[in-house]
């Protein structure tokens, strides 16, 4: 009993001298906060070598907001508006139109970089309502340089030519975020700290903070 009243002890102390350490660090801060631009041109029967788009699911008929709709896409992704401009990355996902009373649609796609700048992928989900002049999308998870990357991808429609082609702006602010695993238990970095039981009689004290914003190389180093 005494023992097990010493545990506990030492892991509330544990848990403050860490909630110590992370208190200064600024969590609004992103790791990382950059621009992007990407480009998409819809199939129309006549441009099979520019398309980077293409439907295959047509409206249902239902309304006037092309509700059904389902697009599958595998846009360019560049540092300017130029179409031309060397891509640094590819926008490969899709999307649909989900809303009867106006446009909005739903999208899924994984940005995947492979530059000189970056190598590695993200993923954003969310609802765009296209009418809106900003939306505001999840990043919901990324390998490579962003790693376990959660954060938010704010889209503006630059250039719209009809409905065949458009140029949309991608401001990116991302919180890197790390997992770990090994031995039949894991540990993620969410904002607070505490203790986690795995298995039987087997107490880890588990560091569920992340107090960036820092490199993902310190943390690899220091969690090896």
């Amino acid at each position: 009993m005494a023992n097990e009243i010493s545990r506990h002890i030492l892991s509330f102390v544990l848990v403050l001298l860490l909630l110590s350490e992370t208190v200064s660090f600024d969590w609004k801060k992103p790791c990382k906060s950059f621009v992007l631009y990407q480009h998409n041109i819809a199939y129309d029967s006549d441009n099979t070598d520019n398309a980077t788009s293409a439907t295959i699911l047509n409206p249902l008929g239902l309304g006037n907001f092309l509700f059904g709709k389902f697009v599958i896409f595998d846009n360019p992704v560049t540092m300017d508006q130029n179409y031309l401009s060397k891509p640094v990355a590819r926008a490969q996902g899709f999307f649909f139109y989900n809303k009867k009373s106006n446009f909005n649609i739903w999208v899924a796609c994984t940005l995947v970089f492979n530059s000189t700048q970056h190598k590695g992928t993200f993923t954003i989900m969310d609802a765009n309502p296209i009418m809106e002049p900003t939306r505001d999308l999840s990043i919901v998870g990324g390998t490579g340089d962003f790693f376990m990357t959660r954060g938010i991808a704010t889209f503006k429609s630059d250039l719209i030519q009809g409905m065949m082609s458009t140029c949309g702006e991608i401001n990116l602010e991302a919180l890197l975020r790390l997992s770990r695993h090994g031995r039949g238990y894991a540990f993620l970095i969410l904002r607070y700290s505490g203790i986690q039981l795995f298995g039987s009689r087997r107490r880890y004290l588990t560091v569920l903070s992340f107090p960036g914003p820092r490199s993902l190389a310190d943390y690899r180093h220091e969690t090896a």
